[in-house]
Order: C-alpha cells, then sequence, then structure tokens
C-alpha cells in the first residue's frame, strides 16, 4: 500500500487560552497516523523550511503549509497539504 505524508498547518487559537498553543497539531498528526498508510510529515522540520521560505512568519499557516509541503519540495506529501474533502 502506497503510503502518504501529511503536514498538518498551525491551527489557529481564537480562545484566547494559551494553553491550547500548539498542543492540538501534534495531537492532530498522531492520530491521522492511526491510519497505516499515512505518516506526519516532521513539524520541526517544516517550521525549519517555512522560516527559509517565509523569514519572519509566526505561523506555519495554510498557505506556507501548503508551500512547504509542495511535491518538488518533497515528494513524499503528495500533492501538499489538503485541508477539504475532495470530490
Amino acid at each position: 500500500m502506497l503510503s502518504v505524508s501529511v503536514l498538518v498547518a498551525d491551527f489557529k487559537n481564537d480562545t484566547g487560552d494559551a494553553v491550547f498553543e500548539g498542543t492540538l497539531e501534534p495531537a492532530f498528526g498522531t492520530a491521522l497516523e492511526g491510519a497505516s498508510f499515512v505518516s506526519s510529515y516532521s513539524r520541526a522540520e517544516a517550521h525549519r523550511v517555512a522560516a527559509q521560505l517565509q523569514p519572519g512568519a509566526t505561523m506555519l499557516d495554510e498557505p506556507l503549509a501548503r508551500l512547504v509541503a509542495t511535491p518538488r519540495r518533497h515528494p513524499q506529501c503528495g500533492d501538499g497539504v489538503d485541508t477539504q474533502t475532495r470530490r
């Protein structure tokens, strides 16, 4: 079976509660990895690449995550970050 690498972008914390900063992304990635054909792209590596692509960026938002996960840069990521169900 073909393995798919997934990069989880940073969630925007609108709760005002700092306890949620950076806690959902790893849990979400771990949950996705429960599927035998999914592996998570390293978030540390993604943030490193994002800093090179967009110096000063403080968040790995969806557009930046898509750029980091482009197939040219990381062929194992397929066609990038999929945030919506394909039709």
